[in-house]
């Protein structure tokens, strides 16, 4: 997966003949800040890629759904379009929205926990979700190159959680120093039906060390240590204080 924002629209044009991958096995993760004002262009683009064969996209944006709805590849076959985190599939309301509106898959939102994503699953096939079970995942995105204000990029808060600032083109984002697993469940997600996994190596500097470990980790089921759970337990959601009594 590459992410399909303007700056690496602008690359892959320039440097086609370069690409490395095939247009059956890449997948484009469309930008989730999606202005009106780029409405025109990103028809375009998706539209040169698509009559060249392009096939796979994650829409992370409403827009995107309408925009990849109904359309076709060269030679008439169909796109397979996955609706991203960044549609906040927390229930099974929105879950059946975004497939009613042409997603194939489903990629839960980075927050999610564990008993909502049951919940959810309990009311759609459960192998159309497309889990993220490794990644740096991104706390904030800012519309703004922020290595040109500050010239720092890890950073604590008042408990000492390390966290990096990842800058560069017209973005910033933000993401725990510490990744994000569920690895070693994939074994179990595999026997609810789940087929399919996400590895998400975005906003880190991939070292080859890594890849074959967090790799290793996913096909054989392991833990990985120095690693978190982020909201995969319980998610945003907390238990209601008890009142006291006087």
């Amino acid at each position: 997966m590459i992410l399909f924002d303007r700056k690496n629209a602008e690359l892959m044009r320039r440097h086609e003949k370069e690409l490395p991958f095939k247009r059956d096995s890449l997948v484009l993760w469309l930008d989730p800040w999606f202005p009106e004002s780029d409405a025109a262009a990103l028809e375009e683009d998706l539209g040169y890629w698509i009559e060249r064969g392009q096939r796979f996209f994650v829409a992370n944006n409403l827009a995107h759904l309408g925009m990849l709805r109904g359309r076709k590849g060269p030679k008439g076959e169909a796109l397979t379009v996955i609706a991203g985190p960044w549609l906040y599939t927390f229930n099974a309301h929105a879950a059946a929205f975004v497939l009613g509106e042409g997603a194939e898959f489903i990629v839960p939102p980075y927050e999610v926990g564990k008993q909502d994503f049951q919940r959810v699953a309990a009311g759609v096939p459960s192998q159309v979700f497309m889990p993220i079970a490794f990644s740096f995942p991104p706390l904030f995105r800012m519309r703004a190159d922020l290595s040109k204000v500050y010239d720092f990029k890890e950073f604590h808060d008042r408990d000492e959680v390390y966290f990096e600032l990842h800058s560069g083109g017209d973005y910033s984002v933000v993401t725990p120093a510490t990744p994000f697993s569920i690895v070693d469940r994939i074994p179990f997600l595999r026997k609810e039906g789940i087929g399919k996994f996400i590895l998400d190596f975005s906003s880190v500097e991939l070292q080859k060390s890594m890849y074959k470990q967090v790799f290793k980790a996913a096909e054989e089921g392991k833990v990985l240590q120095e690693t978190s759970r982020f909201n995969w337990k319980d998610g945003f959601w907390q238990p209601p204080e008890e009142k006291k009594s006087d």
